[in-house]
């Protein structure tokens, strides 16, 4: 293990290490544009310059390893000239139209310019310019803004795994293009605008909706696919809206990058019709909106008519493995708590598609975030799919059904007649169900980015999420529900969870694998659940 010193700080890091990957571990910043951590090194943009002693001229420290007894000077005079000098040229062709670019007050071009370059320029004559462009429908390319640091070619290669963006012609005239003006392709183009450190590739479906020191980043967890990628979701102050979904470097899931689905997929559910009011069949009539107490109320009355009737036995609880684990616990906590029921089914035949591989990252054919998680917390499939309910209700076996959100029942249309003979069905929902009309109780429920929660992805790593937004309407996370719900029921304990995180300890002490865990010990990249050999052979 090399040991040098860099502006006099010794430092000890592993052969192979460059310079500007020991600086930047030990707190020492080096300027760079070129450079990313998960890409080839082509040390082209010159600004990572460093004073070697012993070698006659400046290095970039991007491309130098680190050697025993090196010394290193990241502030000499020569060195700020030097960076003073590519600021310069960088700037000469730049439009300097800060105010109206969506990279301003996050942009390293900006930030280096007050950092490092003269603050002026001494370039008079007329600039080269580019039109605007589309790349597709993700991507807006504004080459006037580019310093040719050729990440977004080098991701495209790399990550992608298809050269659809390279550089044309040559000095001043260079520019970035796709062959024959065509739109980008694949699933990983908003990766591209991530990686551009200036404002020359800009996402469309942010475009001109905020300003950085607008906005608030909250940790989170993609809820689109088993992988289960850490993200920030971009939160405007003022207003509480959701702008955006930007990938979290988490080395142990998906490195830094996510997929468009899950970049945009918010859409889908803040963009639809939510369900934002508790809705209840109160004496005989049809669905009516009500509070949410009330709402209580007639599930407890029905309940209470069907278990002096029929027994427990007859109540069901279905999962949803795009539920948190702490949803899917409470569902299994309350309904053998009010029912001694022990009855709880989970589908995910809705939730399989196409993987999409790509030689710097893999997308998974499977859609549900907390398959894994939701058999963790108690819910698990059992041989009872949509399928194996349908049979039960067919047979009378089945006459209360409790469903967790994300249940799409879209091979249930067709089947109204079969579910009116389950005298309660109570429904919790974010967009409307085919089974909304039969309802006779629905509660609008939490979306991910409204509450604190866990999943657990394909790997069995417990991840958190934290709230971000108001939830939309009344809609409450369904955890916190089912906890309502208890209380009506009036069971033992269940007026001490108060927040999330209560209810995940209640998990933990009660789940193989998740004993010991709270909040903090997941902390921000996740942890794996243990599991014993004899449940890997099961």
């Amino acid at each position: 293990m090399p040991t040098l010193t860099i502006d006099g700080k010794e430092i000890s890091v592993p052969k192979g290490t460059t310079v500007l990957e020991a600086a930047k571990t030990n707190g020492i910043h080096i300027p760079h544009y070129c450079y990313h951590p998960a890409l080839a090194v082509v040390g082209n943009c010159r600004m990572c310059l460093v004073k070697i002693e012993g070698m006659p001229k400046l290095q970039t420290s991007c491309s130098t390893a680190v050697a025993e007894n090196m010394k290193v000077f990241t502030k000499t005079d020569e060195v700020r000239k030097a960076q003073q000098g590519v600021m310069e040229l960088l700037l000469i062709n730049h439009p300097l139209d800060c105010p109206v670019c969506d990279q301003g007050g996050e942009c390293d071009l900006q930030d280096f310019s007050y950092g490092y370059g003269a603050g002026k320029s001494r370039y008079e004559f007329e600039k080269q310019t580019f039109v605007e462009r589309s790349l597709g429908p993700v991507i807006k390319l504004n080459m006037n803004r580019c310093i040719r640091c050729t990440r977004c070619v080098r991701f495209c290669q790399e990550v992608r795994g298809k050269a659809e963006l390279d550089f044309f012609y040559r000095g001043q005239h260079s520019e970035l293009a796709t062959y024959d003006n065509q739109e980008l392709t694949g699933a990983l183009q908003g990766n591209l605008v991530d990686v551009c450190p200036v404002g020359a590739l800009t996402s469309k479906d942010y475009r001109f909706k905020s300003r950085p020191w607008d906005n608030r980043d909250v940790k989170s967890v993609c809820p689109f696919c088993e992988k289960g990628c850490s993200t920030d979701i971009t939160v405007k102050w003022r207003t509480g809206q959701l702008l955006r979904t930007k990938p979290r470097y988490n080395p142990d899931v998906n490195g830094h990058w996510m997929c468009d689905h899950g970049r945009f997929g918010y859409h889908a559910i803040f963009d639809g019709q939510r369900v934002q009011k508790s809705e209840a069949t109160i004496g005989g009539a049809g669905l009516s909106v009500v509070p949410r107490e009330k709402a209580y109320a007639a599930v407890y009355e029905a309940s209470k008519r069907i278990r002096e009737r029929d027994g427990g036995s007859v109540f069901f609880g279905l999962g949803s493995p795009h539920a948190s684990n702490e949803d899917n616990f409470m569902l299994a906590k309350f309904m053998k708590d009010a029912f001694q029921c022990a009855h709880f089914g989970l589908n995910a035949t809705e939730d399989s598609g196409e993987a999409e591989d790509y030689p710097g990252f893999k997308i998974p054919s499977f859609k549900a975030p907390n398959l894994q998680g939701a058999r963790d917390a108690g819910i698990t499939e059992q041989g009872v799919g949509y399928a194996g309910l349908r049979t039960a209700i067919g047979k009378g076996e089945v006459k209360a059904l409790f469903v967790l959100a994300g249940n799409r029942f879209s091979d249930w249309r067709g089947d109204f007649e079969l579910m009116k003979r389950v005298d309660l069905l109570v429904i919790f929902e974010l967009l409307p169900s085919p089974l909304h009309p039969l309802a006779t109780a629905t509660i609008p429920a939490a979306a991910w980015t409204e509450t604190d929660g866990t999943m657990t992805n394909m790997q069995g790593r417990i991840q958190r999420f934290w709230r971000g937004v108001d939830p939309a309407g009344d809609a409450i996370p369904q955890w916190q529900a089912l906890v309502e719900l208890g209380q009506r029921f009036g069971l033992q304990g269940y007026q001490q969870l108060k927040r999330a995180e209560d209810a995940f300890k209640l998990l933990a002490a009660s789940t193989p694998g998740y004993a010991g865990l709270d909040y903090s010990k997941i902390g921000d990249r996740g942890v794996l659940r243990v599991v014993e050999e004899a449940a890997l052979a099961r």
